[in-house]
């Protein structure tokens, strides 16, 4: 072995073994002065700080960081400086500071790093701009006599996992992140921090009143901030903010005192449609989550002025894009060779009376189809609104697009038309004078279905033309669902009812239709509609006017149907009128006049007056599901009605009725009738033959039914039968509890069918009185004890006038001491046992 190598051999021992040796001796030194160091770390604290620190534990490394010493603070907690929150200012599990070891004997302990990890931080300022972040002594705070206005320099810190939120309820602000991996640099000079950023961060969201922004966006940051204290002034250097693959610069500031003023340029570069909707509220980028865009999408604004009190700074955007395309992910529909050049200002007043929004050269083909345009709107107190549209679309990309209340589009709409005029001046009379509307629209074979309510409209055909404010229907057919129409007419106040919130579209138009499904048009969920389980929702919008006159071939609902109607239909602001109506049903017709007021939904007011022509009553019965009682059904009924009807009910918006509120007069004729094995008829068959019984037939029966607070009353009628002369009268409850009276000749149940016809045919005689009470399902006939009694008192009361007329012509002779006569008693109420 060489010298040398033997040299370099010793060399590399013994600096090995001084080295391990410095280390055994800082390691041993560390440990005997560590009290020391971080009694003397917590006096620095404490020289710069103004609130109380807690620290659960704190160790010295000399290796965790090396060449670094290292102090590791754990479970950290700062009181702000506003008493009364009882919020922390900060809490952290590891904060960690790195000291140079040439320094770490000197008078001053300089930090050369901080390390934090998984923390928070909450920055607060409450209504009266009191802040919880003044921590920092000043000068004037500071024991020490050294002129030296500096009081740290940070040159580096970490931040890993620190959740850091802004809240100013003074100007309405809440900005909440979360900074993953961000290395900072804090300067701070008197009551100045110069603050550098560079890292990761998620922001959760920006807040300013009620609106959030960069809700839950992973953004990337290299940014330059000073902040006055005194002044609140906070300046932004150029920076610059990447969200996804987006670039934006920022740059301006905020002062707070003595005034409020804001000075701020934004700038998008590299940016595209899904990035910038992104950041909108939550409300409206839910919306447009779908949509991407490639190609060149530009935006440039400011926003300068004074904030303070009322006053609004001026903003002025410029926005637009360059043959780009944007896609609609969940359709896959496509705008290509999209152009547009855009532009928002509110002005020189910086108020809406001198905002504008301009809206020009607006080219594209979507799916293939050119369109162009433009829209320009000015004064938004009093907007001025100018637009003008010519191409064809295909109605599903539109609706992929803009999907606003419809959905599954497909057709073509054509248009070319322009409008030029005052919003307010659709709300008058002027319209025709100053709102300038031409053009015209075509569909064809268009079809789509309803959000809100999910009918389908399909094979929608037209042709539409402009007439100021009027779009006129030179023809117009569809169906909805499985209901057909055609109209004519024209659609009154079109635009305005799509321009503005509280206007009416009146439709003047004559309809005709093969088919009316009122199952599937009044269903609650057209594509769920069943008979026997179908829920309705009927609403009225008070913002529909109609005057139609209407000519259907078929109409039904649930078991209702009716052909060949015609009438006039009119309707303004929720009330419905329609007087003249025809049409049949039941082997019969039917006039009918309808008034109905449905401007409370929950409680719609249904008038009626209808005159009935020999209606199949057993028809009626079915149509009507028996009237919601299953006592008399159709296959008991037979016979044509004749009758005048007028009612009054209440129904909900599920068409429901309110059977309490219902009141009807109803004057019938019942010719040609019959009873066919009515129950309670049969119970009378110990007395009358069962086959009798099985089908009482009567040729007439007239009667004025009155129904109200959910009773059927029935006066006295007379039912000619091929059994008897039988009168009924009684109620009927629509809880199904009756009480009838009946009375039936005596004879009736001891002659046999002959006798008793020709019987039927004479007056007077003795009657039987029987009673039918109780529930559909629980009744009983009985005797009618009062019946009976009231008529023994009639015939009491006209034999007494005969015998004083007889005692009269006698009186001259021989006095007669008055009679004395006792009716006999009547037995308690007794029913039959059938």
């Amino acid at each position: 072995m060489s010298r040398s190598l033997l040299w370099i051999k010793r060399l590399f021992l013994y600096g090995g073994s001084t080295l391990i040796g410095l280390a055994v001796l800082l390691t041993i030194i560390i440990q005997v002065y560590q009290d020391d160091i971080i009694q003397k770390i917590i006096v620095e604290v404490n020289k710069g700080l103004k609130t109380r620190v807690e620290i659960a534990k704190i160790e010295v490394s000399l290796w965790q960081n090396f060449p670094h010493l290292s102090i590791v603070c754990q479970n950290i907690r700062i009181q702000g400086s506003l008493p009364a929150r009882s919020q922390q200012l900060a809490q952290a599990g590891n904060l960690s500071f790195l000291f140079s070891l040439s320094n770490l004997f000197g008078d001053d302990l300089a930090i050369d790093q901080i390390i934090l990890q998984d923390a928070e931080v909450q920055l607060y300022t409450n209504a009266k701009e009191e802040v919880n972040y003044d921590i920092v002594k000043s000068s004037s705070d500071k024991q020490s006599s050294s002129s030296d206005d500096v009081q740290f320099d940070l040159r580096r810190i970490r931040l890993q996992n620190v959740k850091f939120s802004y809240i100013d309820q003074s100007i309405a602000q809440d900005h909440r992140f979360l900074i993953q991996k961000t290395d900072a640099r804090l300067f701070v000079k008197n009551e100045d921090y110069l603050i550098y950023l560079k890292g990761d961060l998620q922001s959760q969201y920006i807040r300013t009143g009620k609106d959030a922004y960069f809700v839950n966006k992973q953004l990337h940051l290299n940014s330059e901030m000073q902040y006055d204290y005194k002044k609140r002034k906070l300046l932004i250097q150029p920076s610059q903010v990447f969200v996804n693959s987006s670039e934006f610069q920022v740059m301006g500031y905020h002062v707070a005192k003595p005034y409020s003023f804001i000075d701020l340029q934004i700038e998008g570069k590299k940016t595209d449609i899904q990035t910038i909707t992104s950041l909108l509220p939550e409300s409206i980028s839910k919306t447009y989550a779908s949509y991407q865009s490639q190609g060149e999408i530009y935006f440039k604004g400011s926003v300068i002025g004074y904030t303070e009190g009322r006053s609004i700074p001026k903003v002025d955007v410029q926005f637009g894009c360059r043959n780009a395309s944007v896609y609609e992910t969940r359709l896959k529909k496509r705008i290509e060779q999209a152009n547009l050049t855009g532009a928002y200002s509110n002005g020189n007043k910086q108020n809406r009376s001198s905002s504008s929004l301009t809206l020009k050269n607006i080219k594209g083909k979507l799916d293939g189809r050119s369109f162009s345009g433009n829209v320009s709107l000015q004064n938004f107190d009093n907007p001025h609104l100018a637009f003008d549209f010519k191409g064809t679309l295909d109605i599903g990309a539109v609706t992929a697009f803009f999907p606003y209340g419809i959905r599954d589009g497909s057709g073509l709409l054509t248009a070319n038309f322009r409008f030029e005029g005052n919003l307010s001046d659709l709300r008058s009379q002027l319209q025709r004078r100053f709102v300038r509307t031409s053009g015209t629209i075509q569909l064809n074979n268009v079809a789509f279905t309803l959000t809100q309510r999910p009918l389908r409209l399909t094979r929608l055909s037209g042709d539409f033309s402009f007439n100021q404010s009027d779009l006129v229907i030179q023809r117009f057919s569809g169906y909805a669902g499985n209901s057909d129409f055609q109209l004519k007419g024209r659609f009154e106040n079109i635009l305005s009812y799509l321009l503005l919130d509280d206007q009416a579209l009146r439709i003047v138009a004559d309809l005709q239709s093969g088919v009316l499904n009122l199952d599937e048009l009044l269903a609650e969920n057209p594509t769920k509609v069943a008979q026997s389980t179908t829920q309705y929702r009927f609403r009225l919008s008070r913002q529909l006017d109609l005057a139609l006159t209407y000519q259907v071939n078929k109409m039904h609902l649930r078991r209702f149907q009716a052909q060949n109607i015609q009438g006039d239909l009119d309707v303004h602001d929720g009330v419905a009128r329609s007087k003249g109506i025809q049409l049949q049903l039941a082997d019969g017709t039917m006039n009918l006049s309808i008034g109905m007021d449905a401007r409370k939904p929950e409680q719609v007011q249904l008038s009626t007056n209808a005159e009935l022509n020999n209606i199949q009553i057993d028809k009626v019965f079915y149509m009507f599901e028996d009237f919601g009682q299953d006592f008399i059904r159709s296959q008991h009924v037979r016979g044509k009605v004749n009758a005048h009807i007028q009612t009054y009910l209440v129904l909900n918006e599920h068409l429901i009725s309110d059977n309490k509120k219902l009141v009807a007069e109803a004057f019938t004729t019942i010719r040609d009738g019959q009873l066919v094995n009515f129950e309670p008829m049969q119970k009378l068959s110990r007395f009358i033959k069962a086959s009798e019984l099985a089908n009482l037939m009567f040729g007439e029966m007239q009667n004025n039914i009155h129904i109200e607070k959910g009773n059927v009353f029935i006066p006295l009628m007379e039912i000619n039968s091929n059994i008897a002369n039988i009168s009924v009268q009684g109620t009927h409850s629509f809880d199904n509890v009756m009480d009838y009276h009946l009375r039936i000749p005596l004879k009736t149940f001891f002659q046999k069918r002959k006798t008793v016809e020709t019987s039927s045919q004479t007056s007077g005689g003795t009657n039987l009185f029987l009673r039918i009470n109780g529930t559909a399902d629980n009744y009983k006939i009985g005797y009618d004890s009062k019946a009976m009694r009231d008529k023994m008192k009639v015939d009491m009361q006209a034999r007494t006038t005969i015998e004083e007329k007889s005692n009269t012509r006698q009186s001259f002779l021989t006095p007669a001491r008055p009679a004395k006569v006792s009716p006999p008693k009547p037995k308690e109420e007794e029913y039959f046992d059938f």
